[in-house]
């Protein structure tokens, strides 16, 4: 829109305005813009005559901030500048076209510079949104939303919600982490001239994390070195990795990723020694490493008399393992012992028809008695099986007639099993319970108050919910009592495996 207005005659000398036009062209009538930031301003200057456009004079002005640009038109018809300096405010815009005796034309738009979202600030397990608006006397709420996807921002309800003008921080603890997400705050007015003003967009990415293109089977925390330890694998045998495979050491310290060693190798299992020195680790073989945690390095070699899928180093020297099950059916313990290099003769007082067990996990207690729990279609039995003078006796076994997952948690003289709390004589003491019905607890706190399972925070002590994580995961780690390692493999593209670790803090 424009209009015309002149102020005397046109003389011969000076360009007339009748036939001549100006349009703004950005920013748009009724535009958003955000204080603080660059608006770029532009109009056009036009007209079929062969005329000299560049004795026009274009005096852009605001309502709120008075002149804010003056400059002669370019020979291609345009004037422009960008600033950053405009007032929080609505502003009516107005460029004025002067010829040589002060005749002008015009044109105007409105725009809402109003609100402003800053960059967001985040840590492991948030992020804390800050914005900035105008004082508007029509002012009735903030509404905050988030999306995954950028052009549909405002598609979705609100996350945050208030009536309160001062209100001008969230922090969210809900995105979900290693994602990107986008941001877009809204003023609503009791106005309809305009009803809304809307801020940028700000998007981050969720979270502190490491992506690694292998996959990670299995971790173990080293609270002493403030290191953490991880298998190169995949859960399936049949499955590979391009890869290859191997052992990690995870910088707890600036969360990193600091070595690979063995890559060659796929490890099925890891347990750091009482001594807290070394790390054996077990890979469907005969063959156990022994990792040396001051240097990080192979330090020597262990040939077992059968092969080993799990193991446990007890606190009295021996190295407990379950021998490799096949498929689909069930095996026996071992013992090697680690101060005198040798293989152990089994021995036993189970009967033969209970002395094998399937597929599963176990663990091992200060006395040195193994906890086992099943994890197979046709067994899901828990046992707890004695090694004194290194011979094994079945002590006690509970049968849940329920397929469980293959973890297995012992920690302050109690054990957790998929959604299972039982005692060391292996009498349930609670079940854990979510929306989703799956549990799959992966570890507890070192003081044993938290319990980590799928998605979910648990009380230990009466097993209500704490709070949903965040975050999609396969398992995790405490690193203490407030700090978890979760970690995920992602879709193979082309047999090559990527994995996700996050690192993630809790009140």
């Amino acid at each position: 829109m424009f209009s015309c207005q002149k102020n005397d005659d046109d003389a011969d000398q000076t360009i007339a305005l009748d036939d001549i036009e100006v349009q703004i062209q950005n920013p748009l009538n009724f535009e958003n813009v955000f204080p603080g930031e660059e608006v770029y301003f532009r109009g056009v200057v036009s007209t079929d005559k062969s005329s000299d456009l560049t004795n026009l004079k274009a005096s852009w002005t605001s309502d709120k901030d008075g002149l804010i640009f003056e400059d002669n038109i370019t020979e291609d018809g345009e004037t422009s500048f960008t600033t950053s300096t405009l007032s929080k405010n609505i502003h009516h815009i107005k460029l004025n076209i002067f010829n040589e005796v002060d005749s002008s034309i015009s044109d105007s738009i409105e725009i809402y510079n109003a609100i402003k979202l800053f960059p967001i600030e985040k840590t492991d397990h948030s992020s804390t949104l800050t914005w900035s608006s105008l004082k508007d006397p029509q002012f009735q709420s903030f509404k905050l939303y988030r999306s995954r996807y950028k052009s549909n921002i405002l598609q979705g309800e609100p996350i945050f919600v208030t009536t309160n003008i001062e209100d001008t921080t969230f922090v969210d603890t809900t995105a979900l982490l290693g994602e990107k997400h986008f941001y877009k705050v809204v003023l609503n007015r009791a106005s309809q001239a305009p009803d809304k003003f809307e801020s940028n967009i700000e998007s981050i990415q969720t979270g502190k994390f490491i992506k690694k293109d292998y996959p990670i089977l299995k971790i173990v925390t080293d609270t002493t070195r403030n290191y953490a330890y991880g298998i190169v694998n995949l859960q399936s045998i049949y499955d590979t990795n391009g890869t290859g495979y191997g052992l990690i050491f995870i910088n707890l310290k600036n969360f990193s990723v600091e070595n690979r060693i063995l890559q060659n190798i796929r490890f099925s299992d890891l347990d750091i020694a009482s001594s807290g020195n070394y790390l054996y680790l077990a890979a469907r073989s005969n063959t156990v490493y022994k990792v040396n945690l001051n240097t990080k390095n192979l330090e020597s070699t262990i040939t077992l008399a059968r092969s080993a899928h799990k193991i446990e180093v007890g606190n009295n020297g021996k190295l407990y393992y379950h021998v490799t099950p096949p498929t689909s059916g069930a095996t026996v313990f071992r013992i090697y012992d680690l101060d005198n290099n040798i293989n152990l003769p089994y021995r036993t007082t189970i009967p033969d028809a209970d002395a094998s067990f399937s597929h599963g996990d176990f663990e091992i207690d200060e006395n040195n008695i193994l906890y086992h729990g099943e994890s197979n279609s046709s067994s899901s039995k828990l046992s707890k099986i004695g090694t004194t003078d290194n011979t094994f006796s079945l002590i006690n076994q509970w049968d849940s007639n329920d397929y469980q997952s293959a973890k297995i948690v012992l920690n302050n003289n109690k054990l957790y099993w998929n959604q299972y709390l039982l005692d060391l004589d292996l009498n349930i003491q609670g079940t854990f319970q979510n929306n989703s019905g799956d549990i799959n607890i992966q570890d507890v706190s070192p003081n044993g108050d938290t319990v980590l399972g799928w998605r979910n925070l648990f009380n230990s002590s009466d097993q209500s919910i704490i709070k949903e994580i965040p975050a999609i995961f396969n398992s995790g780690v405490f690193i203490n009592n407030s700090q978890l390692l979760l970690y995920k493999i992602d879709d193979p593209l082309y047999q090559q495996y990527e994995s996700t670790i996050y690192l993630y803090s809790f009140d």
